[in-house]
């Protein structure tokens, strides 16, 4: 008994240490930050990174103005009336969509037109790769949620992505994996849905990426 008590604090400690962000250059407090909405990608030319993945479940706009919404807070927390947000950069997105012929421009191109349409020193944009709601109940779940994020820190002067952070969670039962103990606790056991894993994942980001 006395051996599974320290083999269950030694993966609270290692695995608690791998949940930490590792340290950011955090982004200059006097920087203009813009924040994108989430979007789904689908075509080629929409991938930041350059890849693309089997057809998943789309995720509602309902859904998807909750997330900004989430998202816009919790930069705002972080850059106190420096944050233009998914409002203001969906404009600016639909000028140069109007200006350009979209499909010549790489992702990136795009996304920095968009930073110097508003303007902004950096540009975050968030995408959304995977999504599947939770079957069940917060208690219990047949078929957990499961959400595949990035989010791009994109230097809009430099016209580089400064930065990028994946998020890909799947919850698992201890069974399954002893080493998710850590997260176990910090949900409290509850089965998440796919929003709450979301916000985690935006949390973990933002962190990440300095912000």
């Amino acid at each position: 008994m006395r051996a599974i008590v320290l083999l269950l604090l030694s993966v609270v400690v290692m695995t608690g240490c791998a949940l930490r962000a590792p340290d950011s250059v955090p982004v200059p407090e006097s920087s203009r930050l813009a924040v994108a909405g989430f979007t789904q990608p689908q075509e080629n030319w929409e991938f930041l990174a350059g890849y693309s993945q089997a057809e998943e479940q789309p995720v509602s706009p309902e859904m998807v103005s909750e997330l900004n919404t989430s998202l816009l807070e919790m930069t705002n927390d972080r850059f106190p009336g420096r944050v233009l947000g998914p409002h203001l950069t969906s404009q600016c997105r639909e000028v140069v969509v109007a200006e350009t012929d979209r499909t010549r421009l790489s992702a990136l191109e795009f996304w920095v037109q968009v930073g110097r349409c508003l303007p902004a020193d950096y540009l975050l944009v968030p995408q959304i790769f995977s999504w599947q709601e939770r079957h069940g109940g917060q208690w219990g779940s047949d078929a957990p949620a499961k959400v595949v994020m990035e989010m791009y820190l994109i230097d809009v002067e430099q016209a580089v992505i400064s930065k990028r952070y994946r998020y890909d969670e799947q919850q698992q039962s201890l069974s399954e994996n002893l080493f998710s103990l850590p997260r176990f606790l910090h949900r409290q056991g509850k089965w998440l849905r796919a929003e709450e894993l979301a916000r985690e994942g935006m949390r973990q980001g933002l962190e990440a990426l300095g912000i």
